[in-house]
């Protein structure tokens, strides 16, 4: 005897006729149990898009005229040696085992910490000798002085949503950020830049936007641990993006230089980090490149933005805000 289908029942009819017929304990399980489903049916998760709709869903364009990861070889940084002596051994201990996912991470995280020790040595360096001569060579590991620019924090995880239309219907787009780093730990996270995966940077850059926010900038990673692509979703909504980068085959350098500027870029334009707010301090800051007019496309006080300087009163722009202002978001490939 064939099975009959069952026939789905609407929410709304069972919030409407049978909760109220219900005693108090199985009420509540089946409300709690109701909720879930709708959370669910409305949730739309942002490992389920693929590029296209991610671009649809936010309106976003490629810029094809515009590359804001060229840099000349005599502009990058070198691969730090505390850095190849861990991937060394790594190589060493790791040597004939399968590839697997806690592996992966864990080297993009001594990639990516380091990185950011790099950066807040130069921040410290640079905010303390304003006449420090330019330089690309990884720093050496000075005593932190008793003035310092804003503490800049890492954390592991961080949830971020955006209500979208996908599809002709309202949904919740969510995703994770696996690392995200702030400022000041007094205070609530608040936005500078974000560096998230592509599909996932627009759910940042459109919360900027409804909440008036001048400063949108959005940069984005995706990576395996080897292969590494950079995004940039700049004022104007428009996606650049690196070529695909292999650690394996001789771009280390190159990665560790992207990594950098970007971490400086939420340096340099936090509205919590008042020493380089300034901007002859600002612009000491990026003489550490060779060709600073270049790296001031990393710079959202630089001339390619054509935006305002920051003033006094945006220092408590973000105090409220939920979503983080620096992240590096997760080891999957963008396909």
């Amino acid at each position: 005897m064939p099975t009959t289908k069952p026939k789905a029942v609407p929410f709304e009819w069972l919030e409407r006729y049978i909760l109220p017929k219900l005693g108090d304990a199985l009420r509540q399980d089946l409300e709690a149990t109701l909720d879930e489903l709708k959370q669910l049916r409305t949730s739309l998760p942002a490992s389920s898009l693929n590029p296209k709709d991610a671009i649809k869903i936010f309106d976003l364009r490629y810029n094809q005229l515009f590359d804001a990861w060229s840099l000349a070889d005599n502009e990058l940084f070198e691969i730090p040696a505390l850095l190849v002596a861990i991937k060394n051994e790594y190589l060493f201990v790791t040597e004939g085992s399968l590839s697997n996912n806690a592996l992966t991470q864990s080297q993009i995280n001594n990639i990516l910490i380091i990185c950011i020790g790099e950066e807040k040595r130069l921040a410290l360096q640079e905010y303390n000798r304003p006449n420090a001569a330019p330089s690309t060579q990884s720093l050496a590991r000075p005593t932190t002085p008793s003035s310092d620019p804003a503490p800049l924090l890492l954390q592991f995880e961080t949830k971020l949503n955006r209500l979208v239309t996908y599809k002709k219907e309202k949904r919740i787009l969510q995703g994770i950020a696996d690392y995200s780093l702030w400022y000041d730990k007094d205070e609530p996270m608040g936005i500078s830049l974000i560096l998230i995966e592509a599909k996932r940077e627009g759910i940042v850059h459109r919360t900027r936007e409804s909440q008036g926010k001048q400063n949108k900038l959005v940069y984005g990673l995706s990576t395996d641990g080897n292969e590494f692509q950079f995004w940039r979703l700049d004022n104007s909504s428009e996606l650049t993006r690196s070529r695909k980068l292999d650690w394996k085959g001789g771009d280390g350098s190159r990665i560790v230089s992207y990594l950098r500027l970007v971490i400086r870029s939420a340096i340099l334009s936090s509205l919590s980090t008042t020493p380089i707010k300034d901007k002859e301090r600002r612009d000491v800051s990026l003489s550490t490149f060779r060709d600073p007019e270049k790296i001031k496309s990393f710079d959202y006080g630089g001339r390619r933005f054509n935006l305002p300087e920051l003033g006094d009163d945006d220092d408590d722009d973000d105090d409220n805000m939920d979503i983080v202002d620096l992240s590096l978001l997760n080891s999957n490939l963008h396909r």
